[in-house]
């Protein structure tokens, strides 16, 4: 996992009032949410009973806020997979519901990590944990829905089939499975 962070002062005297002013970076790799049109299922070549789908570009950024003699700090830590993620999901669901649940998933494993970084202040952002803790909250909320997770590709996908991940500002936005 690669991380890169920025910090905005957040100091009382800075905004009218005495109220705290948070910059909202609008660029799209930092939209919260998975958007269920990065997972694109097909049939897998190797189990009929299998859809599959992989996808690459795969990052998550998390709003850590600490407190300092000056004010309010937030950092923004942008944690990305260095490594293709790939999915299965069971053949009877269609291939908007296997999206949508995977979409799911992934939001709920990301808000995972969120408290697990909020909880855990003393692990160093560019620590090695945060992989290793990311996938396992991936495959936990992916086993949750009925489907599996792993950073070995087992079906077989081609890697031109492989889809980008992007996010949303929704925590669902179907519009792109359909």
């Amino acid at each position: 996992v690669h991380t890169k962070g920025t910090r905005t002062s957040g100091k009382t005297g800075d905004c009218i009032n005495g109220k705290m002013l948070i910059t909202i970076n609008e660029k799209e790799e930092e939209f919260p949410y998975a958007d269920c049109g990065s997972f694109e299922y097909a049939k897998s070549e190797i189990s009929s009973a299998t859809k599959v789908c992989g996808v690459i570009d795969f990052h998550h950024t998390i709003n850590r806020t600490t407190y300092d003699s000056q004010g309010v700090l937030i950092e923004a830590v942008v944690m990305k997979m260095d490594r293709p993620i790939y999915m299965a999901m069971p053949n009877y669901l269609t291939n908007t519901r296997a999206s949508v649940l995977t979409a799911q998933a992934f939001n709920k494993a990301n808000e995972r990590l969120d408290d697990y970084f909020e909880d855990n202040l003393k692990i160093d952002k560019y620590s090695s944990t945060w992989e290793t803790k990311w996938l396992e909250f991936l495959k936990t909320e992916m086993r949750n829905v009925g489907g599996e997770l792993s950073t070995y590709n087992y079906h077989e996908i081609p890697s031109r089939s492989l889809a980008k991940y992007i996010q949303g500002l929704t925590p669902i936005s179907s519009v792109n499975c359909l």
